[in-house]
């Protein structure tokens, strides 16, 4: 579903990998817009943990597009034509909307083969594209993947804010928008 916080959960994450485990994770998104985005909220978990007292969380130099830890870890915030030539964790936001997602799996799934993490996550973007071909493959036994979907239903069981009325609107009054942004 949408909002309902992956790509927070996963900055957040990268700030921790960065921080305190001097790693680097690449942040591939739709264009550089999307993963400045992305970078942005890892900015906010800092600036959240830095308030905490943590003495790890702190930036050494933070530009538009990356954020580098005292640590020598990295966040890096790529369009989906970057990726190639890293080493490091590699995190696919929104993929199901990547125009040339074949090509941006190729330039940076590689990245993460030497013990690193790949997250793929996306609202989903009917059938037919890469995130749909990944998903279900990754749903098959032993696939090798950790499989999770939020639909609305299921936050607002956990007590998320879901305002049904406002969905609707959102999605145009379309039962196939409104099951395809909010119910994944």
């Amino acid at each position: 579903g949408r909002q309902y916080g992956f790509s927070h959960t996963t900055s957040a994450v990268a700030v921790l990998w960065g921080a305190f485990h001097g790693e680097l994770t690449t942040v591939i998104s739709i264009g550089q817009d999307e993963a400045n985005e992305v970078l942005d909220k890892a900015r906010r978990h800092i600036y959240v943990l830095r308030g905490l007292g943590s003495q790890m969380a702190r930036a050494s130099r933070v530009s538009k597009s990356e954020i580098v830890f005292s640590s020598g870890g990295r966040i890096k915030a790529l369009p989906s034509s970057g990726g190639r030539g890293f080493t490091g964790n590699v995190f696919f936001d929104e993929y199901a909307y990547h125009q040339f997602a074949k090509d941006a799996w190729e330039n940076a799934a590689p990245a993460a083969r030497l013990g690193f993490r790949r997250r793929v996550v996306s609202t989903p973007n009917g059938t037919g594209n890469e995130f749909y071909n990944l998903w279900k493959a990754a749903k098959r036994p032993n696939s090798g993947w950790s499989v999770h979907e939020v639909p609305y239903t299921r936050a607002v069981a956990d007590g998320f804010p879901f305002d049904m009325a406002d969905a609707m609107v959102e999605a145009k009054g379309d039962p196939r928008i409104f099951a395809q942004l909010y119910g994944c």
